[in-house]
């Protein structure tokens, strides 16, 4: 690395301290958005970046960052689940929330899209963390929640990596599952090839996540952000108290931060007709044969998750925001999907 860039790698902490003004706003709440990786959040977050005010605040439970490590002070992923460490975990949270000096490492270089110098307001991105805890965080640190759930074979065909599979077959996360479902799991980590562990993942995150009420009220389709968007941005425009609806418009048809790992068709079919939207949706299904897809999709039903099914890219309508013109309450306000528990 030259001087010249060693110089300016040296100074970021001190432009990222010094160069964010952020006084939290009581009479507005911090957004939480959760999901799994490779599926839409960085989208969905800047969604809220688009609007006056927020800052982001992402993927704070990464621990393959050395930085998140050392702020949280936790070095290991069975360390999230363990309850001796909640209110650690709430405290770094609410440094965040507001602006505590220790929270610094996170903020936006002044280079940055969405950067601003006075903010009131935080959108978290939670990849990592607090799936069993999505209710708590609701209650305890008084988070508007979001749940942002994709086709899990896409998903899978996608992500590199899956550092906490083995992590959720360990206490106490392993407690959530039933025997049945431990039995499946294990079977898979041991004899199932990439794609199965995948699918795996993604089940273990997502069935344990819907068990939690806030996470069901908040839950969102990728494949409706893609193909139906307006009620979406009519729901989050009003229950997140948004100040600006044309700007998240604006905003939905801009290539997000993570572009740069899909390919460059998806970013343009992003701002093309419904038509080639729907390729976005579908085009996973050109890499997959009928029989390896019915096999992936009835691991996923024994772990009682009844969003998507065989045979379709896109989620059962009952789980598909209506539109806001609409004299019927949404589903998922007043029923729960069955996730094999509770």
């Amino acid at each position: 690395m030259r001087l010249g860039e060693k110089l300016k790698e040296s100074l970021k902490p001190a432009v990222r301290r010094l160069g964010n003004w952020h006084r939290h706003d009581p009479a507005h709440r911090p957004i939480f958005v959760f999901s799994t990786p490779r599926s839409g959040s960085t989208w969905l977050t800047e969604l809220f970046l688009s609007q006056p005010g927020f800052r982001p605040c992402d993927e704070p439970f990464n621990l393959r960052s050395q930085q998140v490590r050392v702020a949280l002070g936790l070095e290991t992923w069975t360390a999230l689940y363990d309850p001796a460490n909640e209110q650690r975990i709430r405290s770094y949270l609410e440094g965040f929330i507001y602006g505590h000096r220790a929270s610094a490492f996170k903020n936006l270089l002044p280079t940055q899209r969405h950067y601003r110098f006075r903010t009131s307001r935080v959108v978290f991105k939670i990849l990592h963390a607090l799936e069993h805890r999505i209710d708590w965080v609701e209650q305890a640190l008084g988070g508007q929640v979001y749940f942002l759930i994709r086709h899990p074979i896409p998903v899978a065909l996608s992500r590199e990596v899956t550092p906490r599979l083995e992590v959720f077959l360990e206490a106490p996360f392993v407690d959530h599952l039933d025997e049945a479902q431990r039995s499946v799991a294990q079977d898979v980590i041991e004899r199932g090839d990439r794609l199965e562990r995948n699918v795996l993942d993604w089940c273990l995150q997502n069935a344990v996540a819907l068990r939690n009420k806030a996470a069901r009220r908040g839950l969102i389709t990728y494949e409706q952000l893609v193909l139906d968007p307006e009620p979406v941005l009519q729901r989050l425009y009003h229950e997140a108290d948004l100040s600006d609806l044309q700007r998240m418009r604006d905003q939905l048809s801009r290539p997000s931060r993570s572009v740069s790992k899909s390919a460059p068709e998806t970013a343009q079919a992003l701002h093309a007709r419904r038509q080639e939207r729907q390729w976005l949706v579908e085009k996973w299904r050109d890499r997959i044969d009928t029989p390896t897809e019915r096999r992936l999709m009835d691991l996923v039903r024994q772990f009682g998750i009844e969003i998507y099914s065989a045979g379709s890219a896109k989620p059962h309508p009952d789980f598909w925001v209506p539109p806001v013109s609409s004299t019927h309450a949404p589903h998922l306000t007043t029923s729960a999907p069955h996730t094999g528990h509770g």
